[in-house]
């Protein structure tokens, strides 16, 4: 699956992860399914690795519809952490998008500056 996600409600944290050819649909289906989790809060922080996406078949209209649709709240965070300059591109795409939001949106290319960055041990 190349879009899942897994909700730690008590570290308030979303994992999300991005792997293999990620297309638009991958994208909708797995933010559609992440918004309807009855543990899922808005305030969550997400960490999102996207370190295993090989190729990406995503257009510039499903991002900025992600990242206007996206729910977050003020002491939210998400960081996002990828390896290939295509991902790190459509990931600052979508901070972009959402610089005048109410949470932080940061792109990594080090796992450990993500994790730091969000509070994790």
């Amino acid at each position: 699956m190349p879009a899942s996600h897994r909700i730690d409600p008590g570290q308030r944290l979303v994992v999300r992860t991005f792997e293999g050819v990620l297309t638009d649909e991958d994208l909708l289906q797995d933010q559609a399914a992440l918004r309807s989790a009855p543990d899922y809060k808005p305030e969550y922080r997400q960490l999102i690795d996207a370190r295993g996406v090989e190729r990406a078949e995503i257009t510039t209209e499903v991002i900025r519809d992600l990242a206007h649709a996206s729910p977050g709240a003020p002491q939210a965070r998400r960081a996002f952490v990828v390896a290939s300059d295509l991902a790190f591109g459509l990931a600052r795409m979508f901070e972009i998008q959402r610089a005048d939001a109410p949470e932080e949106v940061r792109v990594f290319r080090d796992m450990d500056q993500a994790r730091t960055w969000l509070g994790l041990d």
